[in-house]
């Protein structure tokens, strides 16, 4: 698996750029087959994938049902097989699986793209057929819009799957007919994200006939106010031979990088985040102490990878929303202020939102939104319960940080009189539904 190093040995230049371009709500991430072959989820190329659907057909139909298709294009297969009675239901089913769409475990590239879009900081659309990116998201699944009814009923930032998903089966594009007429949600999505965005095409190493309509369509979406881009390993080296240039001709250098998925989204994903953790910073720069305090908690993302930080800046979220960004969450402010207030050593980031200082473990909960402080009260009570059934030490529990609460913080009710009866509480065997929470305001502290 591809192995990120941390935020703070800095980010190129193009990286830093398109992150400006991301906070403001302008950037699409396209990926296609290169995203989800690097390791450890190795789904086939379009031609292999072409190779093992020929392969099997012939093993269920005869070699003469598939006279005249080219075992290494997967249109041509379609094209043939669809032809046939029955043929497009045997051949979408046959299609999804003959690789691990379903089941392959997600990579850098996958969690990377989830956890930006959960930060609401890209858009994203595939043109691939596996969940990776869906599954990627750890706690929080993200969604996908597959169809006509999806964009109707998803109303939350998802990923836009325009040639269908393996998942559903009658969903995915393959013949010519499919590709060249696709459903028209997708086409009124794609002008609709693309309009005015820049876009970075990822993965997408040369222009297989069976995307190569939808990079046409989002070129001509993008137009002449956008921007696109196109990350591959081969663009530096193959770009004169390579179908991108003639889908895009006039295509400058400047905007080719002869990356993997992998490299390009660990320095778009740290790039985000440094560069909004900056945008605090010079905020608060005329309020010295505050601006002293959040600096020494800001230090802690220096030293971590890009998804340990999205990561953690995830598992704060009260509740989890998808494309509500924690980062720019007001209450965020003031919980990274608060934890540079706690001690004047370092602050250090740990998994679930945990952070460590002067010695003692805080877990970090930011409302998104209006959250009251009882709700609060809640996730934190439910947090510590699952900390000490998973054995965490009472010593070592967690004291809950809370940012962006309204109201105040109540006292915990207790067991109810009809679960204690006529006995003492004290009686009771200890375990971890007694245990209460302590909770300390983010706000107070940041003041």
């Amino acid at each position: 698996m591809y192995a990120a190093g941390p935020m703070g040995a800095g980010q190129p230049p193009y990286a830093l750029a398109l992150a400006d371009v991301a906070k403001r709500g302008r950037l699409v991430v396209y990926t296609g087959a290169g995203l989800s072959r690097g390791h450890p989820t190795d789904i086939p190329a379009g031609a292999e994938v072409a190779r093992r659907c020929h392969e099997r057909l012939v093993d269920l139909l005869g070699a003469d049902a598939l006279d005249g298709a080219d075992s290494s294009n997967l249109t041509s297969v379609a094209d043939v097989v669809a032809a046939l009675d029955g043929g497009l239901d045997l051949l979408r089913r046959t299609a999804v699986g003959v690789a691990e769409f379903t089941t392959a475990d997600p990579n850098f590239g996958h969690e990377a793209l989830a956890l930006l879009l959960l930060e609401g900081l890209v858009s994203t659309i595939t043109t691939n057929w596996d969940d990776c990116i869906e599954r990627a998201g750890g706690a929080e699944r993200v969604l996908a819009v597959i169809s006509d009814q999806d964009r109707q009923q998803i109303h939350a930032p998802a990923l836009l799957k325009v040639h269908g998903c393996a998942t559903r089966p009658d969903t995915v594009l393959l013949t010519s007919k499919d590709l060249t007429n696709p459903p028209v949600w997708v086409r009124d999505e794609i002008n609709a994200r693309l309009a005015d965005s820049h876009v970075v095409f990822v993965g997408i190493g040369d222009v297989a006939g069976y995307v190569r309509s939808r990079i046409e369509e989002a070129a001509e979406a993008v137009g002449a106010g956008g921007a696109i881009y196109v990350v591959s390993p081969s663009v530096d080296n193959n770009w004169d031979e390579s179908q991108w240039a003639e889908v895009l001709p006039d295509h400058p250098a400047e905007r080719r990088f002869g990356l993997t998925a992998d490299e390009f989204l660990d320095g778009l994903a740290a790039a985000c985040v440094r560069l909004l953790l900056r945008e605090i910073a010079e905020a608060i720069e005329e309020q010295s102490e505050a601006l002293a305090a959040f600096n020494r908690a800001r230090g802690a993302f220096e030293v971590v990878t890009p998804l340990d930080a999205l990561r953690w800046l995830r598992a704060c979220a009260v509740p989890r929303q998808p494309g509500h960004s924690v980062l720019r969450q007001q209450s965020f402010t003031s919980a990274l202020i608060a934890l540079g207030v706690l001690g004047p050593d370092d602050v250090e980031l740990h998994p679930l939102g945990r952070a460590i200082t002067n010695g003692s473990v805080y877990e970090v909960l930011v409302g998104v939104g209006n959250i009251t402080a009882s709700r609060c009260r809640r996730e934190a009570e439910s947090r510590l319960i699952k900390y000490r059934s998973e054995g965490g030490d009472t010593a070592t529990s967690p004291t809950f940080l809370v940012a962006g609460a309204v109201g105040r913080f109540t006292s915990p009710g207790g067991l109810e009189q009809s679960v204690l009866g006529d006995s003492d509480p004290r009686d009771l065997v200890s375990g971890p539904l007694t245990v209460s929470p302590t909770l300390i305001r983010a706000e107070d502290l940041a003041a």
